[in-house]
């Protein structure tokens, strides 16, 4: 990618930590350790969360998609993400969405408005990134 290590992961600290501030009225320190959902689940700390950083968007296997710029994978505790995404949107443009998966956003985005204020890209909007993404997103699985 185009930045060095830390600036990677200085890049995912914060956005770690924003998301979590924003989300949650705890705020970033149930990061620091095993958090309980309400729905039960109970999330690892995220010095456990693994993140890997691509270029650019990559390809996965989500449901009429074939090109993806972030995906969590919840059975291994994994996100992939691109540096650049769809459009200009910054560095890491869908890490809180991601993030959020980990923390309660449902697959199928269910519950997409419950998370959208803290997960949702600063420099536009997640429905701005290609014009009928907010219809994929209510039908991306990961297998």
């Amino acid at each position: 990618v185009g930045l060095s290590n830390e600036e990677v992961l200085a890049k995912i600290d914060q956005e770690a930590t924003d998301f979590l501030d924003c989300q949650f009225t705890e705020g970033s320190d149930i990061g620091l350790g095993e958090f309980t959902l309400d729905q039960g689940d109970t999330v690892p700390p995220l010095s456990e969360l693994r993140v890997f950083v691509v270029p650019f968007n990559f390809e996965c296997d989500t449901v009429d998609k074939n090109i993806c710029a972030g995906v969590f994978f919840s059975s291994s505790d994994i996100i992939a993400v691109a540096e650049r995404g769809f459009g200009r949107c910054g560095d890491f443009p869908l890490l809180k969405h991601e993030i959020a998966h980990r923390y309660g956003l449902t697959l199928d985005h269910s519950n997409q408005d419950e998370f959208d204020f803290c997960s949702d890209p600063e420099d536009c909007g997640i429905g701005g990134f290609i014009g009928d993404f907010d219809i994929i997103r209510d039908d991306m699985v990961i297998n």
